[in-house]
Formats: structure tokens, sequence, C-alpha cells
């Protein structure tokens, strides 16, 4: 039985597995990310992560990238039309058909991220987009990734911010928000709803320093002077959408990006 599969226990009570959970509310969390149900949607993702998504990524015409958790397909979309030839992965079916029949289509597998049906060194680049902290296994996912890679690949991954996502702001002054931790930053596993119709799911804590030497250990080194990225809301987005100055002081995501070796 896979760790994806197996019993999972969260503060002593029984949880069904990860495949499981995200089943059951694919058609929420598509309504949120597609439709802008939780108050974020594409428009975060569009002006704020993806262009350093696609900086680290580097350029990718006439690359064949895979998409490592390509939920609909979005940022897979974007580097289709930037002249790459993207092969989508994610192990909820909902997720690939979404990104298989939008526009422009993937071509996309339903597969886990920790178990790949694809040949050695398929790829010349991989993105993987706020998946990590969703999956169990994140040491045979990064070694599938290096399994599939190039020598040489480039590999970008983002996952919501460690810090902010375990906690709660407090914007009674807007002028100095305030972060106030609610759980640990040392690694451990949550029920995370995404907007109060979507999830739970199994959310994975764990701080930077467990996603760098599980892949520097495993066969990639992290991008010199550029692979770590903070990334906050721009002044400029916040002008434009003042709704979130509460993140002013504190970042959303986090940015890794390797070469493999």
């Amino acid at each position: 039985m896979t760790e994806a599969r197996r019993q999972i226990r969260v503060n002593g009570k029984k949880t069904a597995p990860p495949h499981e959970l995200w089943e059951a509310s694919s058609h929420n969390y598509l309504m949120h990310i597609m439709n802008e149900t939780g108050g974020d949607g594409r428009m975060i993702r569009d002006e704020v992560l993806h262009p350093s998504m696609l900086k680290h990524l580097g350029s990718v015409s006439g690359k064949k990238v895979f998409d490592a958790g390509c939920g609909d397909g979005i940022i897979g979309r974007e580097l289709t039309k930037q002249g790459a030839q993207v092969i989508g992965g994610d192990f909820v079916f909902d997720f690939a058909s979404v990104a298989h029949t939008g526009s422009p289509p993937l071509s996309t597998i339903v597969s886990d991220v920790a178990r790949l049906p694809i040949a050695d060194e398929s790829f010349d680049k991989l993105v993987s987009n706020l998946v990590l902290m969703w999956a169990p296994d994140i040491e045979n996912s990064v070694k599938e990734f290096a399994r599939i890679l190039k020598h040489g690949a480039r590999a970008a991954i983002s996952i919501t911010h460690p810090m902010v996502n375990l906690g709660e702001f407090d914007s009674s002054d807007k002028n100095h928000p305030k972060l106030i931790l609610s759980e640990s930053l040392q690694e451990g596993t949550y029920l995370k709803m995404i907007n109060q119709t979507n999830g739970p799911y199994l959310y994975y804590q764990r701080p930077p320093a467990t996603y760098v030497n599980t892949f520097t250990k495993n066969g990639f080194k992290l991008v010199e002077g550029s692979g770590y990225e903070d990334v906050f809301f721009s002044d400029d987005f916040l002008k434009k959408h003042p709704q979130y100055i509460r993140h002013k002081m504190f970042p959303l995501f986090l940015i890794l990006s390797f070469d493999k070796v």
C-alpha cells in the first residue's frame, strides 16, 4: 500500500488518504481556482505567482516540460503559448480532464507525482506549482523528478509560504498588520480548508530546509544566486488591490529552482 493510500491520523483522529479527499472536493476546488470563489483565484496566480515561476523556469521555447500536479492546467497552457511541449500529470482525474480539454489543451496523465509512468530522462524542464505541500511522499516525488529529467534540466517549484500558511492576520492597524502564528513551523500534518466549502485536505507542513535538502540529496543543486525567492505582493499590486494590504510585510509564496546535476 502506498503512503498516499494508508490510513492517516491527524490529531489522533483517522482521516481519509489524500487522493480520496481531493477527489471528494475536486469540483469545489476547480470552482475556486477557475471562478475566484475564494476571493483570490486567478488574479493572484496571474499577477503574482506565475510571472515569478516563469522567470525561474527560464526559456521554454522548443523544450519538453512536465507539469507535476497540473491541476486545471493554467501554468501548462502559459508554457505552451511560449512554445513548450507540455505534458501535465495529476492524481485527480477531474483535474487532468479539465487540463486536457482547456484551450490550448494539454496532454495529460493521471498519476501520483511520486510514481510517474514516464521514461527516464524524458524532459528538459519541470514545473510543480503549489503542489508539494499537499504531497505526502516528498522523497519519492523528488526522486521521480530527478529520474524523468535530463542532465542539466531545470526544475521550478512553488509552495504556499510555510510562515504565512500557518498564521492568522490581525489587520486592525492597516499600516502595521500582524501575523499571529497558530501552528508550529516544524514538520507536521494538518487538515486545511482552502475556503469554507473547499476541503479539508491534508497539508504537510515542512520548513524550507526540508525542501532544499530533499532536492539537493537527490541529484539537484539550487540555482546559484536566484534559486530561492520569498514572493511578496508588489507595491503596484497592492495599489490595484488594497484589500491585500495585510500581506504587505509577509511572503505569500516560496519559489525554489534547481538544476539536475
